[in-house]
């Protein structure tokens, strides 16, 4: 991958992202439209929404005759070279026809961004195993593309929801990297051009090495991200270089509206949201930074330990025997995510092992501590969460009722989601 800083449009790009609202199509049967504070991040997207097509084109031939500025449209620069002419028409046709091509797009890196290049079409890849990528494939539909993956012996892929990469022989010692060796004779037999890797700088250290010994593209997306924008910028991604973007638009459309929903539901509250800690490892609590973090605010809460300096980390250590600097605050929650899967057989009081660590805050006492799978696609975690912060608003269910939904939309498999377990509260400890 040929990570190439365009300097002329640099600036350009950072407003672009920063500040600007796009418009996400909801399809040919409907001409409404959702505002949308995410992109389909590919030069040669010149109007900014959620796909590349004819309008693209009539963009770039407008800049080309004067009649528009290249400044106000800089993904018009389809071939990435700084200036916009029919070479950028002829790009845009192949991506149109999903010819073989070079793509330009957006990666993300621990909250920056750069210009990677991708070979295009993506038919065969690899990738490394953190649930959230594996989820997006199976949203996707294009889990048969994916030809490798890392995981950890201690924790493979669960076996319920992901049979296809279960079954896998494993290319690394853990979800986070990838071995050159193991990785090169499943890249050569199976022809794979890419691999998908998340936007945190622990996933694939030696990027470098894959883009120049094996000669595969890397993509890093948001996998792990909360927010609605950022969430559907990954799926809009995959969706397109992999060849399913009707799916990716009904996906984020779901996702854009649920989240709507959401926030409707949200804003009616009268009075002060409650104060709440995330946690998603053992002897820690998220940090102001964490993903986790974020989803339990967006459920409608305010993050208790708001001051708390955690050194730029996305965890804040605590252990209930060493420390007590926790039980100066105030929580009225804390919710603790783990790896439950969609099995049948989980072990309640074995998971719930990881919430006792907080059993002497107040939150914990009052009945207020709750597991929630972190194996869920984020709709369902947060319809969860939502459930556990507002019980008088969403009523008992709302988080069973809307995995359900998404399970029944997306999944492809039947599942009935009362047959596994996904949120774990003290009661249920207790009978």
């Amino acid at each position: 991958m040929n990570k190439k800083i365009i300097a002329v449009i640099a600036v350009v790009i950072v407003l672009l992202v920063a500040s600007l609202s796009y418009v996400f199509l909801k399809g040919d049967d409907d001409n409404s439209s959702e505002s949308l504070d995410a992109l389909l991040e590919v030069y040669g997207n010149a109007n900014n929404d959620a796909k590349i097509d004819e309008n693209d084109i009539s963009i770039v031939q407008d800049i080309i005759s004067g009649n528009k500025l290249f400044e106000d449209y800089p993904f018009a620069d389809a071939n990435c070279d700084g200036a916009v002419n029919e070479d950028d028409v002829n790009q845009i046709r192949k991506i149109i026809n999903r010819e073989d091509t070079t793509v330009h797009h957006l990666n993300h890196l621990n909250g920056e961004t750069y210009v990677a290049s991708t070979k295009f079409p993506i038919v065969s890849a690899i990738s490394t195993g953190a649930a959230n990528l594996l989820m997006f494939y199976k949203l996707l539909d294009v889990e048969d593309n994916i030809k490798g993956i890392s995981y950890s012996k201690s924790s493979p892929p669960d076996a319920t929801l992901f049979p296809y990469f279960s079954g896998m022989t494993s290319l690394g010692s853990n979800a986070l990297n990838i071995d050159l060796d193991k990785a090169s004779s499943v890249i050569t037999e199976n022809n794979c051009t890419a691999l998908f890797t998340a936007d945190n700088r622990s996933y694939i250290k030696n990027e470098s090495d894959f883009e120049n010994i094996l000669n595969v593209d890397v993509i890093r997306v948001k996998a792990a991200s909360v927010v609605a924008d950022d969430w559907a910028s990954a799926a809009l991604m995959i969706g397109f270089l992999m060849g399913a973007e009707e799916r990716s638009f009904e996906l984020t459309d779901w996702f854009i509206s649920f989240t709507e929903t959401l926030e409707d539901k949200l804003a009616g509250i009268s009075g002060d949201l409650p104060l709440s800690v995330a946690s998603s490892s053992n002897n820690a609590v998220g940090s102001e930074t964490s993903d986790y973090t974020k989803l339990v605010e967006l459920a409608g809460s305010k993050y208790a330990l708001d001051g708390v300096d955690s050194g730029g980390s996305a965890v804040i250590s605590f252990n209930k025997e060493t420390d007590n600097w926790l039980y100066n605050y105030k929580i009225d929650y804390i919710i603790v995510f783990n790896t439950m899967g969609y099995g049948t057989d989980v072990d309640i009081n074995k998971e719930w092992e990881r919430a006792v660590n907080f059993d002497m805050t107040e939150a914990y006492k009052n009945g207020n501590c709750v597991l929630i799978s972190g194996d869920m696609p984020v709709p369902a975690r947060l319809a969860y969460c939502a459930e556990i912060l507002h019980p008088d608003l969403f009523g008992e269910g709302y988080g069973d009722k809307v995995h359900q939904e998404f399970i029944d939309k997306f999944f492809n498999d039947d599942y009935d989601v009362s047959k596994g377990t996904f949120l774990v509260t003290i009661d249920d400890i207790k009978s």
